[in-house]
């Protein structure tokens, strides 16, 4: 059987009358029908159905290059952060544009877009970053009505295989904060294992989120150019938050704040009060990793560290590492973390066990006080 081109649509017959019918895409998810009792009519039919919605409209002419640079500079530059911007950019102008810029908005199809994933000689999470960057564009497109179907939407994402999420054990992150009491990056260490923040909300951090023993998160920290930093909005809504401190980081805090109160602003600076940048907290971080024998990890492990020690002394409550983290849903939550869990109620129901049968219970690594 010869296959219909794409975007033609599919005839075939129905079995209980007979009749022709014809369905086409109507680019939303959904299907428009025809129906005749002869096959000729149908295709005629489908041909100008298709005809009058394939998106040849005013402005639909332009090559997918020209509408990509309008839309970046139109839409996604007031939408997204500078630094997603960027990435955005660096993914229209290395991915996109050599294998599909020159096609005719209008005239770009599902094969086109997946021959251009294949063509991407990278990792699996970079195609699946370039699909996700055409979809959100060719969306406005839809929107605008220059095309009515967006053919990215068609195309499948590329699985990821599934990263373990390195954590250090307790008794390394005794080590670290040990190993790093009295120096001006002890609180963050602190804080990261406890509270999971990320890293540029750590930068972020002003004397004035602090609160007695809660911490407001309220922002992150960009390096707009050379000691020059801009405050961003947190990640997502829920990345704005109001975290209540360990008595371990209000403790570490009080410290920091006698000795490496640099700045009247931030939190952790340097001597000469500016804030510290990401690549230089990586820096550090990893020369306290070296100096003190620890794994290499990266500093985000800091983040999954917290996560993987909420999980086990609450039971694997999903929820509460959600909200303490920031994430914008629980899904992102269990898809981080969901392993992890798993565990810790499956550890929790052999405690339960153990009471039960006389045995007592063992406190486990994660229970010991830090």
């Amino acid at each position: 059987m010869v296959r219909r081109p794409w975007g033609t649509g599919a005839v075939y017959r129905r079995k209980s009358d007979g009749r022709w019918i014809g369905r086409l895409s109507d680019g939303h998810g959904g299907h428009r029908y025809v129906t005749s009792a002869d096959k000729e009519t149908v295709k005629r039919r489908l041909r100008e159905l298709s005809a009058s919605t394939t998106g040849r409209r005013r402005g639909s002419t332009e090559t997918v290059s020209a509408y990509l640079a309008r839309w970046l500079d139109d839409t996604a530059a007031y939408r997204v952060r500078p630094r997603t911007l960027h990435s955005y950019r660096a993914i229209v102008r290395d991915h996109i544009e050599p294998a599909i810029g020159s096609v005719k908005l209008r005239d770009l199809e599902p094969p086109a877009v997946q021959r251009m994933l294949s063509g991407v000689h990278r990792s699996p999470q970079t195609k699946r970053n370039v699909l996700a960057v055409l979809r959100v564009a060719l969306s406005q497109a839809v929107r605008w009505g220059l095309v009515t179907v967006n053919a990215a939407k068609m195309v499948e994402q590329p699985r990821v295989p599934r990263r373990e999420r390195v954590t250090l054990t307790l008794d390394e992150v005794r080590v670290l904060l040990a190993g790093t009491s009295g120096e001006p990056l002890h609180a963050l260490y602190v804080l990261a294992v406890t509270t999971g923040m990320r890293s540029g909300e750590l930068r972020a951090l002003r004397w004035r989120d602090l609160r007695g023993d809660t911490l407001a998160v309220t922002g992150t920290l960009r390096e707009v150019e050379p000691h020059v930093y801009a405050r961003e909005e947190p990640k997502t809504p829920r990345s704005r938050r109001t975290l209540p401190l360990s008595r371990a980081a209000v403790g570490a805090l009080e410290a920091h704040r006698a000795a490496h109160a640099h700045s009247p602003q931030w939190v952790f600076a340097h001597a000469n009060g500016e804030p510290w940048t990401a690549a230089g907290l990586v820096r550090t971080f990893q020369a306290d990793l070296r100096r003190l024998g620890l794994r290499r990890v990266t500093l985000h492990s800091l983040r999954h560290t917290a996560a993987a020690l909420m999980l086990e002394g609450s039971g694997g409550d999903l929820r509460m590492v959600m909200a303490t983290l920031g994430h914008a849903n629980v899904a992102t939550t269990v898809d981080l973390y969901g392993g992890m869990a798993a565990e810790s109620r499956q550890r929790a129901a052999k405690v339960m066990d153990d009471v039960f049968d006389g045995r007592g219970t063992e406190r486990n690594q994660y229970q010991k006080p830090l």
